[in-house]
């Protein structure tokens, strides 16, 4: 399609430029609404041109910018290759991806679009759906060869559709990816097989511009959709739109502040000017949740009613409103842990000589995370004041958790540790019982490897420390784990949640907080063969969870019998 050719349409050299320019100049220009009955082939005067919601607008931006730019004034420092937009149910989305996907592959020439959807039937409606976006424009000339599961096009550009498998998916190569419904589809079909598609000729690698585009209605919070947006929301910053001051949503400044996916919260004036017009930034992630009440085509009204028909259950403000909700075989309901915040804790290390504090530790395998919570009671409540994760990825000697265990019995000086002394845990918990003792008399040293180096550490004799193991078998020091033991633990903790007798901090004070709220969120159940519930059953760690639970128990335990550890060997675990 030449620029002549267009002109005979009646297009100006103006409108054919700034079509050229972006996604919603190309497709309010050039395409029909595809749901309007009128419209016909070969027949452009036909139907009405095609006007897209915001959310659609803010796609094709996204898309081409890196940014919002029609109602934002802040570029991403860093560039995000991952756009994460949640949609409630029949806002649009379809409409919204097929148009982009066939204003990118006629503006761009060679691209390969991959178009990805839960399910074969739903890959090829998508097929359907941009071909007839193409179909009645002026560039119907430009379908080479359509089938229905791709459409091939004069100037080398191809745009499949394909549904979730390994199979149809591993070892394509595009420049765009959408993913439909990317919520219920397998985590490793995302890491494993989506994610490479655009590694070598993605527009991230051409123009530090977006490459995945994941967007879905909401399916609990879990898989990797709600990672990668719980990931944006971290990464984001607030900016001053009137004097360009930028900082990050974890400054320390905004530590008792919750912010919202959405609206901006309520923040003191910028440090700077005084200012109190501000705006999230995206940085790495563009993470943007839509606005249910501002429905394009349904009223608050109807939206409401049909809620109420619906009886307002998690399910159906999910689907209507977009709302992520706790999974049906989670724990700790979200609302819980919403109801347990205390603004004034801040995971810092400041212990007060008032408390008597408990220390939780769950040890760490191969793949699984050294995880210490610290917390006190006040009155008949649990106060949760720090915790520290220790990631043990390939490795990590029992000298460096020693250290950090050590460190923090030193500062805090507990009164009693609840170690998980299940499998590996059972010579280390005997080895910290020996370590105390040390601490109490002669001090601690050591060493650990770290970054390919050696890390030395000395920690000073304390007399003051008066730390005990707890155990809850006859026989052999701290926590054991077996069916009846890590049921009574769950449900001790699950309880103090749900009575708001445990206080813990805001998920957005720390990232070892917020690891501590996914993994509560996640936390499933399910039921034996005999009806009885089995904790644990989620695919996702848990090593924060059992921490605090260890920390919540030891405080609420009063110990009655003691174990003395015989402690044969050398120092030399290693998890």
């Amino acid at each position: 399609m030449s620029l002549a050719d267009l002109k005979e349409y009646g297009y100006t050299a103006d409108d054919i430029l700034a079509a050229k320019a972006s996604t919603f100049s190309f497709t309010t220009t050039f395409f029909k609404n595809p749901n309007d009955p009128n419209v016909r082939m070969q027949d452009l005067s036909t139907g009405e041109a095609w006007a897209p919601y915001k959310p659609q607008i803010r796609l094709y931006n996204l898309i081409d910018f890196g940014y919002d730019i029609a109602y934002n004034k802040f570029k991403p420092e860093i560039p995000a290759e991952i756009v994460v937009m949640v949609w409630p149910r029949q806002y649009g989305k379809t409409e919204a991806c097929s148009s982009a996907a066939a204003s990118l592959a006629i503006r761009y020439p060679n691209s390969n679009i991959g178009i990805i959807s839960a399910g074969d039937a739903a890959a090829k409606d998508f097929i359907k759906r941009i071909i007839k976006f193409i179909e009645y424009s002026p560039f119907s000339g430009m379908i080479q060869r359509e089938r229905v599961d791709r459409i091939e096009l004069t100037n080398g550009s191809v745009i499949m559709s394909l549904p979730t498998s390994e199979k149809a998916i591993r070892g394509k190569s595009f420049r765009w990816v959408f993913v439909d419904e990317a919520a219920i589809i397998d985590d490793e079909a995302v890491d494993a097989w989506i994610m490479p598609t655009v590694r070598t000729a993605g527009a991230f690698r051409q123009w530090k511009t977006p490459s995945i585009i994941l967007l879905s209605t909401p399916h609990g919070a879990k898989g990797r959709f709600y990672d990668y947006y719980v990931s944006g929301l971290e990464k984001r910053e607030i900016g001053c739109r009137s004097c360009e001051l930028r900082r990050p949503v974890n400054s320390p400044e905004f530590l008792k502040i919750q912010f919202h996916p959405r609206v901006m919260a309520k923040i003191p004036p910028c440090p700077k000017c005084g200012g109190n017009d501000f705006e999230y930034i995206p940085n790495g992630i563009i993470t943007v949740t839509l606005d249910p009440w501002n429905h394009p085509t349904r009223t608050t009204e109807e939206l409401q009613a049909e809620l109420d028909i619906r009886g307002n259950t998690a399910i159906a403000k999910q689907e209507l409103l977009g709302e992520i909700i706790q999974d049906e075989s989670g724990v700790f309901m979200r609302e819980w842990l919403e109801n347990c915040i205390d603004m004034n804790l801040l995971n810092v290390v400041s212990p007060s000589k008032d408390h008597r504090y408990v220390m939780g530790v769950d040890f760490g395998k191969i793949h699984d995370a050294t995880v210490m919570s610290i917390g006190h009671m006040e009155d008949s409540t649990v106060i949760m004041d720090y915790m520290f994760y220790m990631s043990t990825q390939g490795g990590i000697e029992y000298n460096e958790i020693r250290y950090k265990v050590l460190s923090l019995v030193d500062i805090f000086r507990p009164s009693h540790l609840a170690l998980d002394a299940t499998g590996m845990g059972n010579p280390i918990v005997e080895q910290i019982d020996y370590d105390i003792r040390d601490l109490q008399t002669i001090g601690i040293a050591g060493r650990f490897k770290q970054n390919g180096g050696m890390v030395e550490y000395h920690i000073k004799k304390n007399p003051y420390v008066y730390t005990k193991i707890l155990n809850n078998k006859t026989n052999q020091l701290g926590f054991i784990f077996d069916y009846n033991s890590k049921a009574d633990l769950i449900d001790n903790l699950s309880n103090l949640f749900q009575r708001r007798l445990i206080r813990i901090p805001n998920e957005y004070t720390h990232d070892h907080i917020r690891i501590l709220w996914k993994e509560l969120i996640n936390f499933g159940y399910d039921y034996s063969p005999s009806n009885r519930i089995i904790y644990g059953t989620q695919r996702d760690h848990d090593d924060t969870v059992i921490a605090v639970a260890l920390m919540a128990w030891g405080l609420r335990e009063i110990p009655w019998y003691h174990v003395s550890a015989e402690l044969m060997g050398e120092d030399e675990f290693v998890l």
